[in-house]
């Protein structure tokens, strides 16, 4: 027969975790129907949202989002006021934190959005009543915890919800999920300096750490620098990307302490090469009609093993028959692929496109046209084996040029760019030719613009490089540390991380000495599946678009780790260093680290610490796991020990 567990007698305060608590707009000018309903988590508004038409920003101002649920859940840059209009709050209550979405799918959507919700449902099943032996703790998940406080009072708040459920006098225990952890030892420390130790020993009987990143946890700056993948399938790129940057609690996250004092971002030594496509001249290039689109696909080959890239523009601004003028400011195509150096044997080539159906002299040959659509087809499906994605006719292009030859050829302009003319392969190809502006930048000089340092960690830093290329022997990765990546990718965060966590002394940011102040914890938490821990990054290759947000630098699927014994449990895909349970080593939830997950052993000489490990129990799910639930359940039963 199974053990007897402990009748559960203590109160309970449930705090959520990142994107837990439930949002609803008090104020909307953006959407005045919206006020008062439901804005996170609203399936039916955040999907309808997702139809709107292609581009980021509704005007060129690049203020409005044309996504306005988006809109209503952003921040301004300095991650601390809203937009202009807008005004969101966490829904109090138990209800804040049962599930993110009771209403969509006519209530439907209800179950599939369950967070605190399994939690609930056990303490009322153990006879607790809410408001008197439970309560909820929701927030404002997008914000700071010092911009929390003198926004929403939050922490003085949550001071008298702990007064009021100690009627009993045994205390309370706080019940942190995830980032919820994160609010839980940030209130410690404000109750510390505004109620006193006593205040403390009196009403906090044991913190209970469900899934708690106490050192936070890297898939955390990869969400913010790489845009969010749980939003993903609802949201483009840049929208995922402007969601995760505008956020003030992204760096709440951000690993810190001793474990993450080398860095963990291991980023390709490469150069950058920038075409801008400006015109295509192409009287013998037998094109059907003025009226179909012209595009250009540059090609770059990097020479010996280096592969090739291809981009294509947007379609030429106007075309008269024979001559194409592109629009400079969306036919920028960004080249990231390539070495830290130019290499002698690059070279470049264009291949000019034709896109419509429209016939100028009218073919009333129909069997010709048919074979001409016939060999179109060819032409089409060619280029699409080469990766370049675009329907449009190959009419010509150019043989490849040495990339190097050119560019010593002639003096740059202002800018930094070159002129190049890449005659086309066809009759008269002096009449018949790409003008394209170059610029090229080597890894040296494309870091001295972005961080003002040839180097990237600190001089003198000593840091072992885990990853290599999987073909290129001769490719180096350098060391990135954190602040070195945001100020490339998202200043906005660095600015909030060092305003409102380091300069925060109750964010406990360094995570040295930074024991809290109380006398029980209980960290229960998942192990043993795999969960990420370091990151391969190169540049990006991409033509830019007028209002959309880029990242500069993305997961390089080309890394792969150095061979070495220690540690041994790591293995890479994607980018992605992941540690992985091997033999009798245990990792993380799948989120967290087990590193930053069991942080609170070294406050074991001050505190009554338990550690509870739930094998293949993963991070998000963990509330609704019945071995937590009997951790729970023990935790809750009155023990006044020391």
């Amino acid at each position: 027969a199974g053990t007897m567990l402990p009748q559960p007698t203590l109160p309970v305060l449930l705090v959520p975790g990142f994107l837990s608590s439930r949002l609803v707009a008090k104020q909307s000018s953006v959407n005045p129907a919206w006020e008062g309903q439901l804005i996170w988590l609203s399936l039916s508004k955040l999907g309808f949202q997702a139809m709107h038409s292609k581009g980021l920003y509704e005007d060129q101002s690049l203020q409005a989002l044309k996504n306005g649920w988006l809109q209503h859940i952003m921040l301004k840059p300095t991650g601390d006021e809203e937009v202009a209009g807008v005004r969101l709050e966490a829904v109090d209550g138990i209800e804040g934190i049962r599930c993110l979405d009771p209403e969509s799918l006519y209530g439907m959507a209800a179950e599939g959005s369950q967070i605190f919700g399994p939690v609930i449902n056990l303490l009322q099943s153990w006879g607790y009543v809410a408001g008197r032996d439970f309560d909820a703790a929701p927030y404002d998940w997008r914000f700071a915890p010092g911009v929390l406080q003198n926004r929403d009072q939050y922490y003085e708040r949550m001071l008298g919800m702990v007064e009021r459920l100690n009627h009993s006098g045994k205390g309370v225990v706080l019940l942190g999920h995830s980032m919820g952890n994160k609010a839980v030892r940030y209130f410690l420390e404000y109750a510390k300096v505004h109620r006193g130790q006593p205040w403390l020993d009196q009403h906090v009987h044991s913190w209970v750490s469900a899934g708690g990143p106490l050192l936070g946890a890297p898939q955390a700056v990869r969400s913010t620098v790489q845009g969010m993948s749980e939003v993903r399938p609802l949201f483009s790129l840049s929208e995922a990307i402007v969601f995760a940057r505008c956020l003030g609690s992204s760096p709440w996250l951000f690993p810190i302490g001793l474990p993450y004092k080398d860095p963990y971002h291991f980023v390709r030594r490469q150069g950058l090469l920038e075409v801008i496509v400006v015109s295509a001249t192409v009287p013998g290039c037998v094109f059907e009609s003025s009226r179909n689109r012209v595009m250009a696909t540059v090609e770059i080959s990097w020479g010996g093993r280096g592969g090739t890239e291809g981009l294509t523009t947007k379609s030429a601004q106007s075309f008269d028959g024979e001559q194409a003028e592109f629009e400079e400011a969306v036919n920028t195509l960004i080249f990231g692929g390539g070495p830290a150096e130019l290499p002698p044997d690059a070279s470049i080539s264009a291949v000019v496109k034709e896109k419509g159906i429209h016939v100028d002299e009218g073919e009333h040959n129909y069997l010709r046209r048919l074979g001409k659509g016939i060999v179109s087809g060819f032409k089409v499906a060619r280029e699409a084996m080469k990766g370049h994605k675009t329907w449009g006719v190959p009419r010509a292009s150019s043989k490849s040029v040495p990339l190097a030859e050119q560019l010593a050829q002639a003096g740059p302009d202002k800018d930094g760019f070159f002129i190049l003319r890449l005659p086309l392969v066809v009759q008269e190809p002096d009449k018949n030719f790409v003008t394209l502006k170059v610029k090229w930048r080597d890894a040296s000089a494309l870091r001295m613009e972005w961080l003002g340092s040839h180097a990237l960690v600190a001089a003198g830093q000593s840091t072992m490089v885990p990853v290599k290329h999987c073909r290129l022997p001769g490719v180096a990765y350098d060391a990135c540390d954190l602040n070195q990546l945001l100020s490339m990718e998202c200043p906005d965060v660095l600015r909030i991380m060092q305003r409102y966590y380091e300069a925060d002394p109750l964010a406990t940011f360094t995570a040295t000495d930074d024991c809290p102040p109380i006398h029980r914890m209980v960290a229960v938490h998942g192990v043993n599946t795999k969960t990420e821990v370091m990151y391969a990054l190169r540049l990006n290759t991409l033509r830019l678009k007028i209002g959309e947000v880029y990242n500069r630098f993305v997961l390089d699927d080309e890394a792969q780790l150095e061979a070495r014994r220690e540690p041994g449990n790591l293995c890479m895909a994607g980018g992605i260093v992941y540690e992985e349970p091997v033999g009798s080593r245990a990792t993380g939830d799948g989120v967290v680290p087990l590193a930053s997950l069991e942080h609170c052993r070294s406050w074991a000489k001050r505190v009554d610490v338990r550690v509870e490990q739930l094998p293949g129990v993963v991070h998000g799910p963990m509330l609704a796991d019945e071995t937590f639930h009997q951790v729970l359940r023990i935790a809750l039963a009155e023990d006044r020990t020391p």
